[in-house]
């Protein structure tokens, strides 16, 4: 092995044991690359309505402990162990049903709770007038012979839009999208 080989091994292997020992001796400055996140094969859900949901599927809470044994029995009976759950929650969920979620958790073989709160994500964005506005275009429609329709793409653009705005409550009380909307690219070919 030649002098240069073994200056560049032994000046590599003083740096990594120099910067190793910086970092242990500050680990306050050192950030590990790799940061592990648990995964749930069990959550709990409450939604925005304070609905339950145990794995997507929607669940009573006097049903919750019985169905999370019931996932729990199924891994063990392949062989793995599950012994935690993720809670999820948003920021203003009543804590006296985030408390009777956890009532309902220690009656299983859970030992570990991972409680997450998030942040409200469905804001309302349609307001009462842009349904009332959406209902009348679509009724206009309706009420005019399919020959004798016509669509602008201006309400054309508002009525789709508005309709994937709308949220569960306005879309079960608005008027149903009807089929015979064309898309903005048949508009386009059109005028």
């Amino acid at each position: 092995m030649s002098l240069n080989k073994i200056f560049t091994v032994l000046m590599s292997s003083c740096l990594m044991l120099f910067c190793l020992n910086k970092a242990m001796a500050t680990p306050h400055l050192y950030t590990p690359v790799f940061k592990t996140q648990q995964i749930h094969y069990i959550i709990v859900e409450v939604s925005e309505v304070d609905s339950i949901f145990l794995n997507k599927k929607n669940i009573k809470l006097e049903d919750l402990s019985v169905g999370i044994d019931s996932i729990s029995t199924a891994f063990k009976s392949n062989g793995f162990e599950i012994n935690s759950l993720a809670i999820k929650i948003f920021t203003d969920t009543p804590e006296s049903l985030v408390t009777k979620i956890k009532a309902e958790v220690k009656k299983t073989s859970i030992k570990l709770i991972d409680v997450q709160v998030r942040k409200e994500v469905t804001i309302k964005k349609v307001n009462d007038s842009m349904v009332v506005r959406y209902n009348s275009i679509i009724e206009r429609w309706k009420s005019q012979d399919p020959e004798d329709r016509v669509f602008t793409k201006e309400e054309v653009l508002y009525v789709r839009e508005t309709y994937k705005k709308m949220d569960f409550k306005q879309i079960i009380k608005a008027q149903k999208l009807p089929g015979f909307i064309p898309n903005i690219e048949e508009l386009d070919s059109l005028n």
